[in-house]
């Protein structure tokens, strides 16, 4: 394996990672430890504490005793005798008392501060009698704060003797001065205990600091300590009760460098204060060794990691090699059978196609082999640029390749590639100075069309490919003869075709000469029925009509199926006519017929024989639908929409990943309320920064080419991501319809995309309604009709669009079961003008009504159209009156604003139910109640909606309307009727009462007497019922009793 650079690179950064990591892992490590041994000393010095406590806790204790002596007994003659008895008494009482009592040299009194009654249980080398306390050099400062505060105080370490202040002989010591305050409040003297200081380190045992204390994995480690009584005097140093070096003498108790833990005396706290000896709380073991194993474990990982990549990159390199062909650079044969087997396993639509150069032995042998692997690496390159991403290429042995089309491909789509691939391919290759020429074999095959499987595929288009081969070599035996037709080979004919338009020119009117197209639609089908022997013989056939009507012309066949001939206008009219006629007499050619493209000849300068071909080509591609059109004219907005439809279809891949197609977002609006139901998806392409397309200019070349479904599948997704952003942002957003083609379900499993984009983003499924338009329906069996019940069925609404625009209304209303027709908006353009028109709109809206379908009427633009619609009881509008399409952040500005009203699923339930009555019965009372026979006569009917305060019409028929006229209202005026309604149900509130407490489908009866001879029935049924709005909706009939 070849080491670059970047490996260096990668390694150096590794480890560089590494120690980084392990740097900062030692830190954490010694910083860890250093906190463990803090915590630890910590502890120790707690211990430590709560010994000192007790020790001078009792030397205090014994100081206070000593106190009440002196103020029961001034005169103090027995005071040796009773201190005696006291220090005694304490120890003989505790132990722990005995060992810190044994630390007292001398208890004293010193009345007015004069030390006069002192006693010792031993031998002591100094003496206190007759020491005035107040002005002894190391006592002074401590008398006085004791005086001052009236509290005790502890001495530090001091010097005493029996001359007062010479050191000579001076022993060590500390002292605990208790002054005695008699009844008066007034300072009668001192008690006091003295301390040999010696014996009192011996006792709290400070070695076990200062010696060894913490152990960790390397060493012990030795520490100093220093035991302070603070002071609170700010230009005094605090009291030093014993330290272990005299360096600490300068301490700061709040140095981060030491561990400090204290206890309370008095007012006054005593502090001890640990350090390290060498000012390291981890020793330099510690660190050096700890610096190593860090140092090996980054080694160590940079080592393994750099050999672990070095190894997935070697075995990376040889699988990438073991799929590679390696002159050429393509897959090879081992990828080829991997990728068959993958797609197959999938159940994939696919294609497989061979190309096999012709004679590439004869190059190798006349050119070198060198000049061959050429050859092979220029074909594979070319291949590899016509198909794009489109496919992939193989290189499967020394002259063949084949390809791999992994989406389902119709066969004029291959017979296209098929042609490009040989266009370029078969371009001369310049070697060393010398032109080589190369010709190739072609063969494909489409699973599942041509095979069940993928063995059956490999040999559908490898005998494809050896047909190919066999006819071409049938071809070079003829001398530049076309052997299935006889015809001059286009190479011939392209030499020749200048010299014969120009004769031609002098012999008859130059704008006369064309050269025709003619392309044989059903050729591929006939092959595959009758086989390619009895397809020659058709060509043949056709060539021979050809050549037999017009023998003076010349003619060619430029590939499989297609031929061109230049002749004379008139005879290219004639010759595409009787080519038509013949066929129809031929055996087995219901399925074949034959088209024309026509391009005038008008001058020979700058004459491109090519073009003039591809021109005619475009003229004959422009009519392939046309099933009544037997030939066209090229003209120049051919060539425009050619260029438009190219310009769509390279950018519509660009388009979809910059989402450069825009979606437009349009409200329906239900016509008993006025609120908005839903929304349709619509799509703008903004093709340029001055141009958008609309959905007509390029909806149709989507669906021409295949590609329709990932424009509709876009549309979903996008629309999905809106509903699922709206969502979280506590946004309303209502249903929304999308448009799908026929194409949709034709090409891929549309139903199955559908359904995991609205899973992904889970949108309910019920609030995506997919809109079909009506001349995409068939059979109810195709792929259509399944997908559509598969849909619904799985919990998608289906709107059929364009209802009414094709000529199988009644046959799609008896096979599918849908949620809503949406009327083609042509009535609606008619129906103000047209009687007939509103005729058929009220048919159909009956009709569905029958049918429990809901109706919606495209097209609305006027107040007119809309009580029209809403007049014969269309559940919804669509058009510039319900609102215009626009971007969803301008159309959710707008419901924020208020401009659209929304509903909510309570409402749109409750107005579903309305939308149930039908309003165009003749007699509405027996349509409701089905045929049922009322003791009434021809009724008029209103909807009415009765709220918490109100009561308000939501529709009133014309008879109900004629009747409210009759009765010397203004019917016209429905503000006046509004307060008639109100005034007649305040009168009458026992039927609010009932109204509001009826159930649904609840019929009620009511007698209404107006004047003396008229008398009106009136029917009432609960039809819907909104709890949360406490809004009740009734079907009233009204007629006479």
């Amino acid at each position: 394996m070849k080491t670059d650079i970047k490996d260096y690179i990668f390694a150096i950064v590794t480890f560089v990672i590494c120690v980084v990591i392990s740097i900062v892992g030692f830190i954490l490590s010694y910083q860890n430890f250093e906190r463990e041994t803090k915590n630890y000393i910590k502890k120790v010095e707690e211990s430590k504490l709560e010994g000192i406590n007790r020790v001078v806790s009792g030397y205090y204790n014994l100081a206070e005793a000593l106190s009440v002596v002196a103020l029961l007994d001034e005169d103090l003659d027995n005071f040796e005798l009773i201190a005696k008895h006291i220090v005694e008494y304490k120890s003989e009482n505790d132990a722990d008392v005995a060992s810190y009592l044994s630390a007292a040299s001398m208890v004293f009194l010193a009345p007015q501060g004069i030390v006069s009654k002192t006693y010792s249980s031993g031998n002591v080398k100094f003496s206190l009698k007759n020491i005035n306390l107040y002005t002894y050099q190391y006592l002074h400062d401590y008398v006085n704060y004791s005086v001052k505060n009236k509290l005790p105080a502890a001495t530090g370490k001091v010097l005493i003797n029996s001359q007062n202040d010479n050191k000579d002989g001076a022993f060590e010591a500390f002292l605990i001065i208790m002054p005695v305050v008699n009844k008066e409040n007034e300072i009668w003297g001192f008690a006091g205990v003295v301390v040999d200081f010696n014996a009192f380190v011996e006792l709290c045992d400070f070695s076990t600091i200062t010696t060894e204390t913490k152990t960790d994995l390397y060493e012990r480690n030795e520490y100093d300590y220093a035991l302070y009584i603070e002071n609170d005097e700010k230009d005094k140093n605090v009291g030093v009760v014993s330290y272990s070096d005299e360096k600490l003498l300068n301490y700061s108790y709040d140095d981060e460098r030491y561990i400090t833990s204290q206890i309370s005396f008095s007012d006054k706290k005593w502090i001890l204060a640990v350090t390290p000896k060498d000012g390291i709380w981890a020793s330099t073991t510690f660190l050096r060794v700890e610096a190593i194993v860090f140092l090996f474990i980054s080694i160590l990982i940079t080592i393994i990691t750099n050999l672990l990549i070095s190894y997935k990159k070697q075995n990376s390199e040889n699988l990438k090699l073991s799929y590679r062909d390696a002159l050429t650079g393509l897959l090879n044969q081992r990828a080829f059978m991997r990728d068959l087997k993958e797609l197959e396993k999938k159940g994939s639509y696919f294609g497989v196609m061979f190309v096999d150069l012709d004679e590439f032995k004869k190059i190798n042998d006349d050119y070198g082999h060198a000049a061959g692997d050429e050859v092979l690496i220029t074909t594979s390159n070319r291949v590899k640029e016509v198909l794009g991403e489109e496919g992939r290429v193989y290189r499967i042995g020394g002259d063949e390749f084949t390809v791999i089309i992994e989406v389902d491909r119709d066969r004029e789509y291959y017979i296209e590639l098929i042609e490009k691939i040989r266009n370029l391919v078969t371009k001369s290759i310049v070697i060393n100075g010398e032109e080589i020429e190369t010709d190739l074999s072609t063969g494909y095959a489409r699973c599942p069309y041509d095979g069940k499987n993928y063995e059956e595929i490999l040999k559908v288009a490898d005998d494809a490919m050896y047909n190919s081969k066999g006819s071409k070599k049938m071809i070079k035996k003829n001398t530049g003869k076309d052997v299935v037709t006889g015809l001059i080979m286009m190479d011939t004919f392209r030499y020749v075709a200048p010299q014969i338009i120009s004769n031609m020119f002098k012999k008859g009117k130059q704008e006369d000469v064309v050269l025709e197209h003619i392309n044989i639609r059903g050729f591929e089908t006939y092959n595959e029925l009758n086989g390619y022997p009895k397809g020659y013989k058709f060509l043949k056939y056709i060539a021979d009509e050809i050549i037999g009507l017009f023998p003076d012309r010349l003619c060619t066949r430029r590939s499989e199926n297609n031929f061109i001939v230049i002749l004379y206008k008139n005879e290219a009219e004639l010759l595409i006519r009787h080519l038509n006629e013949s066929i129809r007499n031929h055996e087995l050619l219901d399925s074949v017929r034959v088209q024309a493209g026509i391009y005038v000849i008008d001058s020979l300068e700058n004459f491109d024989i090519n073009k003039v071909c591809n021109k005619a080509r475009i003229a004959c591609d422009y009519i392939r639908d046309k099933i009544n059109t037997d030939y066209e004219y090229y003209t120049y907005e051919m060539g425009e929409e050619v260029h438009d439809v190219n310009m769509i279809l390279s950018n519509f891949e660009k388009a979809l990943k910059k989402k450069d197609i825009k979606l437009y977002f349009q409200p329906i609006m239900r016509t008993i309320s006025g609120k908005v139901n839903s929304l349709e998806v619509l799509s703008r392409w903004y093709f340029s920064e001055d141009k958008i397309l609309q959905p007509k200019e390029f909806i149709g070349v989507l669906e021409q080419f295949k590609l329709i479904h990932h424009l509709d599948l876009y549309i979903l997704e996008e629309s999905c991501k809106v509903y699922s952003t709206a969502k979280a942002k506590g946004d309303d957003m209502p249903s929304f319809s999308i448009n799908f083609s026929k194409v949709d379900f034709e090409i891929c499993d549309i139903c199955k995309y559908i359904e995991e984009i609205t899973d992904m983003y889970n949108v309910p499924r019920d609030v995506v309604i997919i809109e079909i338009a009506e001349n995409s329906l068939g059979d109810e069996k195709g792929l259509v009709g399944l997908g559509i019940k598969r849909l619904r069925s799985g919990g998608f609404k289906i709107h059929l669009d364009d209802f009414g625009s094709g000529f199988s209304v009644l046959n799609v209303l008896n096979e599918y079961d849908l949620d809503v027709i949406k009327l083609d908006m042509k009535y609606m353009n008619d129906v103000i003008n047209d009687g007939k028109a509103k005729k058929i709109l009220l048919s159909m809206v009956d009709m569905a009504k029958h049918l429990q379908v809901q109706t919606l009427c495209e097209g609305v633009e006027t107040s007119e159209q809309f009580e029209f619609a809403k007049s014969i009881g269309c559940d919804f509008v669509q058009g510039f009156l319900s609102g215009k399409s626009e971007l969803y952040e301008d159309m959710n500005y707008d419901i924020i604003k208020g401009i659209y009203d929304l509903e909510d699923l309570e409402t749109k339930s409750y107005y579903d139910d309305i939308g149930r009555v039908n309003f165009q019965s003749f007699n509405p009372a027996v349509a409701f109640f089905a045929g049922e026979e009322k003791d009434i006569n021809i009724m008029s009917m209103a909807i009415i909606e009765v709220l918490e305060d109100n009561v308000r019409y939501l529709y009133t028929s014309p008879q109900y309307l004629k009747l409210i006229s009759d009765m010397g209202y203004n019917s016209m005026d429905m503000e006046e009727m509004q307060e008639v309604l109100k005034k007649k149900i305040g009168e009458r509130k026992e039927i609010l009462e009932r109204c509001k407490n009826a159930d649904k489908y609840e019929e009620l009866d009511f007698l209404d007497y107006i004047g003396t001879d008229l008398t009106l029935k009136i029917i009432a049924v609960k039809i819907a019922e909104n709890s949360i709005k406490n809004a009740h909706a009734f079907v009233v009939f009204v007629g006479n009793n």
